[in-house]
Parts: structure tokens; C-alpha cells; sequence
């Protein structure tokens, strides 16, 4: 793995904790650093139409976030080495939990998102009543 300037990470390995991982940095960073948008988009989201439009959002929005999630857990739901599909759980300020189901792609040596080629935005947020199905991430 490679670090940024400003610390976004990139070059995840070709497996499928590589993917996982490339998944949860994107969505703590997203979250977390909404001044770093269009440089996550620039480096983690599939070339073509989706990213295009995700920088094009990064740039018009304003620098501000609802606040950074923890992650919760994940889900491995499918995997090859060139595209995969995750189930990441997050947890909010207030302790409430979410999921969200990811695509990625094995692209330019690198593990990168697949968003709406529109809105360059990922799938909207599930309610999760709990983290069963979800392996739990972080220590204990």
C-alpha cells in the first residue's frame, strides 16, 4: 500500500483483504475528510462517466461532512481478482448502524469503486438492527 501527500491510501493488494481494505479507507475517508473528495474520487473510483461526475461534486460542494462513521464490519459477498462485492457496516456518532454494498474493480493496478455513472455516488445506506451476517472489524 502507497500513501498520498495528504494520506489517502492507494495500491491495495490483489486479494480479498485488499479489497476489503480499499473499501473501508475509501468510506473513512469520504466521510471523514470531505476536503480530500476529489482527490479520493480521482484515486479510487472507476475512470469513466462515475467519476467524472464524483469529481465534478467533490468540486461544487461545500467542505463539510455530517461527521466521520466508524466501521462496524464487513461482508465479503463475492470474489475474483478483478471485481468484488463488499457489505461494509458502519456506525454512527449516536451509535445507530448502517450497511452499504460496495463494487469494486481490479483497475490501473488498484482496487476502485463503481459508482452512478450520474451522481457519482455510492448506494444509499441500510438501517442495520444489528451486525449478524457482518464479520466485526477492529479488535474484540
Amino acid at each position: 500500500m502507497e500513501v498520498s501527500a495528504n494520506g489517502v491510501p492507494r495500491c491495495f493488494a490483489e486479494t480479498p483483504a485488499g479489497a476489503v481494505l480499499a473499501a473501508a479507507n475509501f468510506i473513512a475517508f469520504g466521510t471523514g475528510r470531505p476536503d480530500l473528495g476529489a482527490e479520493l474520487a480521482a484515486s479510487a473510483i472507476v475512470p469513466g462517466l462515475g467519476q467524472n461526475a464524483a469529481i465534478e461534486a467533490a468540486g461544487a460542494a461545500p467542505v463539510s461532512s455530517p461527521g466521520a462513521v466508524q466501521i462496524a464490519g464487513y461482508r465479503l459477498d463475492r470474489y475474483d481478482p478483478q471485481s468484488t462485492d463488499i457489505a461494509l457496516a458502519v456506525r454512527a456518532d449516536d451509535g445507530s448502524l448502517a450497511s452499504g454494498d460496495l463494487v469494486l474493480k481490479w483497475s490501473q493496478g488498484d482496487w476502485k469503486l463503481i459508482v452512478d455513472p450520474g451522481t457519482g455516488r455510492l448506494p444509499e445506506l441500510r438501517t442495520l438492527a444489528s451486525l449478524g451476517g457482518f464479520t466485526p472489524w477492529g479488535i474484540g
